[in-house]
Formats: C-alpha cells, structure tokens, sequence
C-alpha cells in the first residue's frame, strides 16, 4: 500500500507501537485481528497523507528552471542606466 517495503515495515511499526499503547482499550470479547488491521490501515492512510502533502509542498517550493517574461516587462541588465 505504501509502494516501499522500508515505508511499509515503518508503518507497521508504528501501528504495533499504538496497538501495545491503546491494548487496555481493547475489546477481549471481539477479535485481534480486524482491530489490528484497522490500526495498520489507518496509520497508512495517515502515511500517505503526509507523504502527498509533502509532494505537494516539494513541488510547489521548487522553481521553474526558467520563466520567460512578456517582451515589455524584460529588464535590461547591461544598461544599468535603464530603469524602464
């Protein structure tokens, strides 16, 4: 789900991690196994959440390698007397 096993083994330790933490909360008389695929799952949903907003933001951070402006707007840098 992560598409990395490196990702996918931290996920699931972080989804023990909280299982061993909520344990008291856990319902002896329901089954382990569903609660503990819905931590795992929720702990990747939130994993790919962070990681799309990090996409995002990387993405948006980076600058175009070059952006042409309109012919009027150019600066002409060699005249320095030029401030049009």
């Amino acid at each position: 789900m992560t598409g990395s096993v490196m990702d996918g083994e931290d996920v699931v330790q972080e989804a023990l991690f909280e299982a061993c933490r909520k344990l008291d909360k856990f319902d002896d008389s329901r089954p382990l196994k569903p609660w503990l695929f819905r931590i795992a799952h929720n702990r990747c949903i939130d994993f790919l959440r962070k990681r799309g907003v990090r996409v995002e933001a990387e993405t948006a951070a980076r600058v175009p390698d070059a952006v042409e402006a309109p012919s009027h707007q150019r600066l002409d840098l060699a005249a320095p007397w030029n401030i049009w």
